[in-house]
């Protein structure tokens, strides 16, 4: 997903909101493909999550390991 791809699409409402109502049917394909990018975002979201989570689990088992190999030659 692109801040391009919103560009376009607030870029498009505009051009619909200012051409008047003669645009129902793009405007209902455009609800849909914004709610299609606030889905791919929220699911981009959750993946992110997920992997700050496991960052952070790697970096306190690589912390636990320097700490006892600290211990071994301390």
């Amino acid at each position: 997903m692109e801040l391009k791809s919103f560009e376009n699409l607030e870029r498009l409402v505009g051009e619909l909101l200012s051409s008047g109502g003669s645009g129902d049917d793009e405007l209902v394909r455009l609800r849909r493909e914004l709610m299609d990018k606030e889905a791919e975002l929220f699911k981009l979201k959750a993946t992110l999550e997920r992997y700050r989570e496991e960052k952070d689990q790697v970096r306190g088992k690589v912390d636990g390991l320097l700490e006892r190999i600290d211990g071994l030659i301390g």
